[in-house]
């Protein structure tokens, strides 16, 4: 079952209890979706998500209430167990910066964690600004990068690191490389970047803040890109969880985090 979920009436849904506590079992998506969350209407709204992967937040928001349209480049990826167990999401295959929808479609339109892998991200704002209806919201959360990490992991024994960070004076660099490479990053941003290429759209920004830039979650997330064998968490997680949860609550606007998120309205 993707990970997510959070559980209704639907069935094949599973650890009921355990979705409503958690919401999503993934450290990073748990933060994000708080913070998506909090940001949509509190009346059922259409919503858009753009670059929805496997659909783990397009769920989310259907069973919250919401109709959702879930838009992948790869439709194989989208469309999977999602679709036999929760309704309200309609899947399509289409490019983010050619969005097959006329204007002003949608009342929300929502791209979690996939805009720094856009190579042409101006077109893609410029697509969810087009689709997005007057006085409607447009919500991103998006890779970012503190300009130095932690000055204590530069303590951590050698034969601890990943193989490519074991004899470098740079640590900053090799891990930015690092995730870069993994997780196919194009862009990272920061705050004023971001709202200067949203604000050239018309779009009036209303809220945005750091995340993962907490002492305790920024030092989760770059000790996860630190340490190899910290990779069995990625396995295990379902039983691990509730050791980090606590730590995905809380946060501040500045200083820059890992994540970046952006609240919208399209005021023209």
């Amino acid at each position: 079952m993707p990970l997510g979920y959070i559980p209704g009436s639907h069935p094949g849904i599973k650890n009921e209890l355990s979705h409503r506590i958690f919401g999503s079992r993934k450290f990073s998506r748990t933060i994000e979706y708080r913070i998506i969350k909090n940001w949509l209407p509190e009346s059922r709204a259409r919503v858009l998500d753009v670059g929805s992967g496997g659909g783990d937040v397009s769920a989310q928001l259907a069973l919250i209430g919401h109709g959702v349209t879930a838009l992948d480049y790869s439709y194989d990826s989208l469309k999977g167990d999602i679709s036999s167990q929760v309704k309200g999401v309609e899947f399509v295959n289409g490019d983010a910066t050619c969005l097959p929808f006329e204007a002003e479609s949608f009342d929300v339109v929502v791209c979690n964690s996939a805009l720094e892998h856009f190579p042409n991200d101006d077109k893609a704002l410029s697509e969810m600004a087009r689709v997005a209806k007057k006085g409607g919201n447009i919500l991103i959360t998006t890779d970012s990068f503190p300009q130095t990490t932690s000055p204590w992991l530069k303590r951590i024994p050698s034969s601890w690191r990943r193989e490519n960070m074991r004899h470098c004076e740079d640590l900053d660099v090799k891990m930015r490389q690092y995730h870069q490479q993994t997780c196919f990053v194009v862009n990272y941003y920061h705050a004023e970047s971001l709202k200067k290429k949203m604000e050239a759209l018309g779009l009036e920004i209303n809220e945005w803040r750091y995340y993962m830039n907490g002492r305790v979650s920024k030092a989760i997330y770059e000790l996860h890109l630190l340490l190899k064998w910290l990779d069995f968490y990625n396995k295990t997680s379902r039983r691990l969880f509730p050791l980090f949860y606590p730590f995905t609550f809380g946060g501040q606007t500045e200083p820059r985090g890992y994540g970046l998120a952006v609240r919208a309205v399209k005021s023209r």
